[in-house]
């Protein structure tokens, strides 16, 4: 095996764990505002809630490339470009508008009597909606963590404009990178 494919094999290899790696903090993060923003809009209802839903549906109607230059330049200004933190915190702001729009609307199907219920027998708000509404929402929850895994997992524009550095590249920037660095090799005809 030439070196170039055995370097090729690492770079993968690299790829691979840098994607795990990004991926499960994203979605754990994106799970995590999801499950206490989720609950605030679905549970205390104040004069900007719908409001606030609309923007989260217009956010997800924006494409992402017009919201990448000014991304870009805030995680420059803020020396997080070229790190796994920055490529996170960019992916999690673009998922963050519909999982919690998701766990709302979870949070939304189980009522509200079971929260009183706890509160007449002394419960506080966090032990409440930890210990009785959360596994009621794991399903929820879950599909939360799957989706936001997956669309990390997927994500190649985030990554090619973020990350210059080879040991931090994703698998898609990986492969793509890999791929078009063996394009000058000829075929015999």
């Amino acid at each position: 095996m030439s070196a170039s494919l055995v370097g090729s094999e690492m770079c993968i290899r690299d790829s691979y764990k840098n994607n795990i790696i990004v991926s499960a903090m994203a979605a754990v993060i994106i799970c995590f505002i999801s499950v206490f923003a989720g609950y605030a809009l679905s549970r205390f209802h104040f004069k900007w809630n719908k409001m606030l839903l609309a923007t989260f549906a217009f956010a997800q109607m924006m494409p992402v490339i017009s919201r990448l230059i000014s991304l870009y330049t805030i995680l420059r200004k803020l020396n997080l470009t070229d790190t796994h933190i920055g490529l996170v915190l960019a992916i999690s702001a673009t998922q963050v508008p519909f999982t919690v729009s998701l766990m709302a609307s979870f949070f939304d199907g189980i009522p509200g009597e079971l929260e009183e219920a706890a509160s007449i027998d002394g419960s506080g708000r966090f032990y409440t909606l930890f210990h009785i509404i959360m596994p009621l929402v794991v399903p929820g929850l879950l599909a939360v963590g799957v989706y936001s895994f997956l669309m990390t997992w997927d994500d190649y524009l985030h990554a090619i404009t973020l990350i210059r550095s080879n040991d931090l590249w994703t698998l898609s920037q990986g492969l793509k990178l890999t791929s078009v660095s063996y394009t000058h090799l000829t075929l015999p005809t």
